[in-house]
């Protein structure tokens, strides 16, 4: 859940993955000025939920949409 520079850079890294079609699923969100909130809690309710992801990444700047819905 970070800018497109940061998941460029994840990507390049090796870290990104995308399993085939027809159930695509991806374990990165790129988020820009454009993804609605909708969209970016639905995708961290979803990277919460997953076994095979251990650690997320998210940019101060989409946490803000996040922070008060969130409880740890």
């Amino acid at each position: 859940m970070l800018q497109q520079d940061s998941v460029t850079g994840l990507l390049l890294a090796g870290v990104g993955h995308v399993t085939a079609p027809p159930n695509v699923t991806k374990n990165f969100l790129v988020v820009d000025a454009k993804t609605e909130t909708d969209k970016i809690e639905k995708a961290f309710d979803e990277f919460v939920n997953r076994k095979d992801i251990g650690i997320l990444l998210i940019n101060q700047h989409v946490w803000i949409f996040l922070g008060e819905d969130v409880s740890w």
